[in-house]
This record gives C-alpha cells, structure tokens and sequence, in this order.
C-alpha cells in the first residue's frame, strides 16, 4: 500500500476504535516541528532530528529484490497493523504474568521510564551553626516567606506540608509532603523524604528526599533534592517548578547571608556548582 502519513493515523484510530481529529498543517517546518514532537513526547533530539527530516522525503520502497529472493509475500498495512497490535497485546499480557509480585519500585524504575530531578544549591553556613539550624531557620523562614500563596504547616516531628489554598484550610490542597527522617539525620545532616503532593508523581518511590548537609569542612552547606520524581510534564516542570524552587533557594540565601556572616569570603572558596537541575533518565 501507498499511503501518507495522515492516511495511517486515521487507520490506526479506527483500528483501535479512537475518535481523532486531524488538522492538516501547509507549512513545514523542520526546526519548529522537532521543537513541538520534543515538547510532546519528551524523546531525545537524538532520535526526533532525523525523523523530522525524513519527512520531507518520500518513504516508498521501490526495490522488491528481498522479496522476491527470500519469497516473501507483501501484506496490507491494515493486516500488518492488526498482526503489530495483537503481538503488543500479547507482550503486555505476558509482561504483567511475570511481573506479579515484583516489587513496585523495580517496575517503575526501568531505564527509560521515569525522569527523576537533581537540583543542589550552595548555602552559606554562619559561625557557630550547623546543618540542623539551617533546617529549622529553613522551615520558620519558609512559613512567612510564601504566606499567603502557600501555607507552609510544620509538624512537631520536624515533618513540613506544602499547602495551596490561600490560607483557608477548608479549600486546601497538599503540593507536597516532606517526612522528616530523624533516624538517618544528625547536627550535620538533615533529611527529609518527599513522600506526598500533587506535585508527586503518582509513580514516585520513597527514594525522593530533600536535605540539607555540611560541606567544604563546615564551611557551607549544601541543600539538595535527589530522586525527585515530579508529576508535571518535564518541559513544564523545568519552565514553572523548578524556576520556582531555585527562586526560593536563593532568597533563602541572601536570607543567610543578610542575617549571619559565613565563616570566609564565599569568593575564596571552591564552588560546588549553585542552581543546578538536571535531568536523569533512571
């Protein structure tokens, strides 16, 4: 079969019983459409660039020497596509046999399938202070700081609860949950499990934690989130949460900077690298 692209996806959507509509585009932008399928998708540049270019090109195989060498005989793309959606069926169901009683968090951490978050700020540490009066500082200051936007409760346990409402309790959502880990903390390290929210992804682990932790011999500390895994579109959350959680790092630092004076000059210092979010394919 000779067919065009649009041709296929309307094929497709009646094959596996999905209502599309399609609205065709005269222009054709490569560097804009490699753009929109990387917002889209999330799939690498790597493999969306060629793509993208091929399209300009027609795909049609002209050549039928393998056929005929080998005897093999050309099917219809509708078959073709009925005999792909039975095998992906078939390899889902088997899939999920030898998957039961797996652990949860083996599943969902399977190269390629989840995005976790890696952001690490350097923070000037005041004389005479240490990691678990940073935390405290961080939690009283927070409280204020995204009043009345964000309430911020604080629990006796140390624990932390990111709420949105506007400060009426009632209407209020959680955006995120931080568990206080007191068993794997001390004066020089203190942990907390990111373990609720609607900014959570429903798929996260209890890997996810946010700490604040001593360096550079007590000069500074370091307060950084790993194995976050968030729940908005990464292109979103790189454009919206995580502009938003350097922003607050960063008024926490002047914040430190304003009330205390760190033990040296911060220029003389090694850097550690300050505002940096990556992404991590795990």
């Amino acid at each position: 079969d000779v067919l065009t692209y649009i041709e296929m996806m309307r094929t497709t959507a009646e094959t596996l019983g999905k209502r599309r509509f399609f609205v065709p585009v005269g222009l054709f932008s490569p560097k804009f459409s490699r753009l929109w399928v990387r917002l889209v998708t999330g799939a690498p540049k790597q493999l969306i660039g060629p793509l993208v270019e091929s399209l300009r090109h027609p795909m049609i195989a002209r050549n039928d020497d393998l056929m005929r060498r080998y005897g093999i005989e050309p099917s219809s793309f509708k078959s073709s596509l009925q005999v792909a959606l039975s095998n992906q069926i078939r390899t889902s169901k088997a899939t999920d046999r030898s998957s039961k009683g797996a652990n949860a968090s083996t599943r969902l951490n399977r190269p390629g399938t989840v995005n976790t978050v890696c952001s690490v700020q350097r923070l000037p540490l005041p004389e005479g202070r240490d990691a678990a009066w940073v935390a405290s500082k961080y939690a009283s200051w927070l409280i204020q700081f995204l009043y009345p936007l964000i309430r911020v409760e604080r629990a006796e346990s140390g624990s932390l609860r990111l709420m949105l409402g506007l400060g009426f309790k009632r209407f209020s959502i959680c955006l995120l949950q931080l568990n206080y880990a007191a068993e794997r903390s001390s004066s020089h390290r203190q942990l907390f499990y990111i373990q609720g929210g609607i900014l959570l992804s429903s798929s996260a682990t209890p890997k996810g934690r946010f700490e604040f932790r001593e360096v550079l011999a007590g000069q500074y500390v370091m307060a950084a989130i790993f194995d976050f895994i968030p729940a908005l579109p990464w292109w979103i959350y790189k454009s919206t949460q995580a502009l938003l959680h350097l922003f607050v790092m960063w008024a926490f630092k002047v914040e430190l900077m304003r009330q205390h004076s760190p033990r040296r000059d911060e220029e003389s210092s090694p850097s550690l690298g300050e505002g940096k979010t990556s992404r991590i394919n795990s």
